[in-house]
């Protein structure tokens, strides 16, 4: 959950894991690429430029700067706070395909909005939506900015406290007791390993639409599976990399 927005530009292709994608290709996983050559509002910032480190320790050099966005037809806000990707920083293509609009607890993003009084706080929500092999098992998402969709809620209302000094970026920290993986011959199992114990503590990423597990976890869900020795076919496109497994198995 990060704090700041990040925009890639035109200088920032895909190279990561994805060697031979091709320049249009690279534009469409990326929703789009910002010029901020081409852009009248765009100011950048005489500050430091924004520094991070990725999970090599090398240090991430981003452009800073601020311009003029377009919320929907209606609506638009002046100076938001921007940071550009530089063309050196390609090995978080990794860990991010698109654009990033940062949602966290200091959101610069949400920041401006509600300073404009755009939204009432500083909350958000979000639905995935399904991509299902079907049209009867696909939905659009939705992204509400101060508030939530209440008919996207199901059931009553659970509220938690953010756990700081966690490694958890989100601060969303839950317990989980077990995950139970439905077989096709009708039984059912547990795939937490006994060195869990009887329970383990997860984040709560709501950005991210994938699940991640321990690899002791992972492997003893392939076991169960049937996958044991073989590894799933990988996915491609915007969720790269994930594990691929056949239907009827």
């Amino acid at each position: 959950s990060r704090n700041h927005s990040y925009l890639y530009n035109q200088a920032s292709i895909c190279n990561g894991y994805t060697s031979d994608i091709t320049p249009s290709q690279c534009n469409v996983r990326r929703g789009g690429t910002f010029d901020e050559g081409d852009s009248t509002t765009w100011e950048q910032t005489t500050t430091e430029n924004v520094l991070e480190v990725d999970a090599t320790g090398s240090q991430l050099d981003d452009l800073q700067g601020s311009d003029h966005v377009a919320i929907n037809t209606t609506f638009s806000v002046d100076n938001v706070p921007l940071r550009v990707v530089r063309p050196s920083t390609q090995r978080r293509d990794a860990n991010a395909a698109v654009n990033q609009l940062g949602l966290g607890n200091n959101s610069t993003f949400l920041a401006a909005l509600y300073s404009a009084k755009a939204i009432a706080s500083r909350t958000w929500s979000l639905a995935l939506g399904w991509q299902g092999a079907d049209s009867s098992h696909q939905t659009d998402g939705t992204l509400v900015l101060g508030g939530y969709d209440l008919a996207q809620a199901n059931g009553l209302n659970s509220t938690w406290p953010f756990s700081k000094g966690t490694p958890c970026t989100s601060q969303l920290v839950v317990t989980i007791s077990d995950i139970v993986l439905n077989l096709k011959n009708g039984t059912s199992a547990g795939i937490l390993p006994p060195s869990a114990g009887t329970a383990i503590r997860a984040c709560v990423t709501p950005e991210v639409p994938w699940l991640t597990m321990p690899d002791e976890t992972f492997s003893n869900m392939l076991y169960l599976s049937g996958y044991a020795g073989n590894t799933p076919n990988r996915t491609k496109g915007i969720n790269y990399n994930g594990m691929v497994f056949q239907a009827d198995e």
